[in-house]
């Protein structure tokens, strides 16, 4: 019975690839992670847990896995088809830079859009400012000040980035940065420093409004400290 469903839906492609839904394009591809199983339930769930194909080409291995349908191999096909991605870039042609909010913050809306709990994105990236890797942190986490430092650095060390963008939602419908997000942005702009790693920036999202740490010159002001702090040492 699968096979004749996968027959179909392999025509279907091959006849006009415009017409095929984005569940549909996700379970066309998910046959090659599940050879003999119903990929139709497991690409349901990923749109549905992470909202759009861009954001389940965006999510890590454990968020991956820790979806029920989802096993190791499936897991594993969708991360190397992000690797596919990034490595699919025309050598020598500079990618956009994350830096810019005009290249981001559509993305950023969207993504914030699905949570109704505070949630904290580090963007990484290399030294062309290509993100490199994406970090959730949700549920065990308040706010910005319950960031542990100590699992923070861990990170940082595994995903080696040059760059980092920090993000965060404000339920409120303020965007304004609190007192412990500033102070919080500067620990972390401390421990980045010390790795030689430069904050780009910190984007806080409130439904349809934003505030950036980088074009308000927060960002300027935080660095400002760190710097002398280091000088003084």
């Amino acid at each position: 019975m699968h096979e004749k469903h996968r027959d179909r839906l392999r025509d279907k492609a091959i006849e006009n690839m415009n017409n095929i839904y984005d569940h549909e394009l996700l379970e066309l591809l998910l046959f090659n992670a599940k050879p003999r199983v119903n990929t139709n339930d497991t690409a349901h769930i990923l749109l549905h847990e992470f909202g759009s194909l861009e954001n389940v080409f965006n999510a890590s291995y454990d968020e991956l896995i820790s979806l029920k349908g989802v096993g190791k191999s499936t897991a594993t096909f969708i991360i190397s088809v992000q690797e596919i991605f990034k490595r699919c870039y025309h050598h020598g042609q500079m990618p956009e830079q994350v830096s810019s909010l005009n290249v981001i913050r559509d993305d950023l809306f969207r993504t914030y859009a699905k949570y109704k709990t505070e949630v904290i994105i580090i963007y990484y990236l290399d030294q062309y400012m290509q993100v490199i890797g994406k970090e959730f942190m949700g549920d065990h986490f308040i706010d910005m000040a319950s960031i542990d430092m100590q699992d923070f650095c861990k990170k940082i060390v595994l995903n080696a980035p040059k760059y980092l963008v920090i993000t965060h939602n404000h339920l409120s419908g303020d965007p304004r940065p609190s007192r412990a997000d500033i102070a919080t942005t500067e620990k972390l702009c401390y421990i980045l420093s010390a790795n030689n790693i430069k904050l780009l920036d910190h984007i806080i999202i409130a439904h349809d409004k934003l505030f950036s740490f980088f074009h308000e010159s927060v960002l300027d002001d935080i660095t400002a400290r760190v710097e002398k702090a280091f000088e003084e040492k």
